[in-house]
């Protein structure tokens, strides 16, 4: 087999010249199924790695839904998107964003009962079983 065309960039996503345009790999590789490039949508990765690009993986989505699929963040200091500690209460807080509004889940003594607060508001919401992990 042959090497992958592109590079991947500093976000995680594999990058294609193509007829002297530039182009997620992604995007490119729905382009090249279905005929068409998405232009008020996004192609979503279903497994959060962007470097996956096997149509099996791509969704075409609105902006909130691929917001409901994201991936923990590096910087999460509790494992648990969307639970934090709040060191001046001394408890863990969850809140949930949803269509660019913060909801307050509340405040708990330990960080499994936030946690499980936010698991219970991302399947109310319909996160994808993927979000946060």
């Amino acid at each position: 087999m042959g090497e992958e065309a592109g590079y991947v960039n500093k976000r995680g996503y594999r990058i294609i010249g193509f007829k002297g345009k530039i182009y997620r790999a992604h995007r490119l590789a729905w382009y090249m199924s279905k005929k068409v490039i998405p232009s008020d949508h996004e192609v979503d990765h279903i497994n959060g790695n962007k470097d996956d690009n096997r149509l099996g993986n791509l969704r075409v989505v609105t902006k909130q839904e691929n917001a409901m699929n994201r991936k923990l963040p590096k910087t999460s200091t509790s494992g648990i998107l969307g639970v934090y500690w709040h060191k001046k209460q001394e408890k863990w807080h969850a809140g949930v964003k949803i269509k660019g509004k913060q909801r307050y889940l509340g405040s708990f003594s330990t960080k499994e009962e936030a946690g499980e607060a936010r698991l219970k508001a991302n399947r109310k919401l319909n996160f994808h079983t993927n979000h946060g992990k």
